[in-house]
């Protein structure tokens, strides 16, 4: 992979992807490793016609349709991406995603500078923000739309998924 985003070119450097049949994939990595396989896992899967007429080097003019619930409808480079929901999306009726992907519309606002983003937070320029800093999360999250319980302070506890470990407690 000489193309690309740098992450990308770094991580997969040695893997090939090839389609062997209609619904099948075969993949082989430089060096065993399954957080490189569990990682490949995870990427979308694009159509080869769309690639044919792109450069990994070029930015995109339109985004690419994947084969997920939502479809990249709006952007501006650096500030905003919009994704819509896909109404015929294929997997919608798998029990797995009961619940799930009922979401029409969602925005991500970028935000260069962390103050300016946890200001506009506060205002209600957006909807959810993590904290990982407790200094923050003890003395920052004050104000009118706290008070006023537009904003709700929840704290998430912390759950271990399988095949993950706690290290160093």
């Amino acid at each position: 992979m000489t193309e690309g985003v740098p992450q990308f070119r770094l991580v997969y450097k040695g893997t090939t992807v090839k389609a062997i049949a209609p619904l099948t994939v075969r993949i082989e990595l430089a060096k065993p490793g399954k957080e490189d396989m569990l990682s490949l896992f995870s990427l979308p899967i694009m159509p080869e016609k769309f690639w044919k007429n792109h450069k990994l080097s070029d930015p995109l003019s339109t985004p690419p349709l994947a084969s997920g619930p939502y479809r990249i409808t709006q952007w501006k480079m650096g500030q905003y991406i919009v994704y819509s929901r896909v109404k015929n999306y294929w997997a919608a009726n798998l029990p797995v995603n009961r619940g799930r992907f009922n979401l029409d519309t969602i925005r991500y606002d970028y935000y260069l500078d962390d103050n300016v983003a946890f200001e506009a937070f506060k205002a209600g320029a957006f909807d959810l923000r993590l904290e990982n800093d407790a200094k923050n999360w003890a003395t920052r999250y004050i104000g009118k739309n706290f008070d006023n319980h537009y904003i709700i302070k929840e704290r998430a506890e912390k759950r271990v998924g399988a095949g993950h470990t706690l290290a160093g407690l």
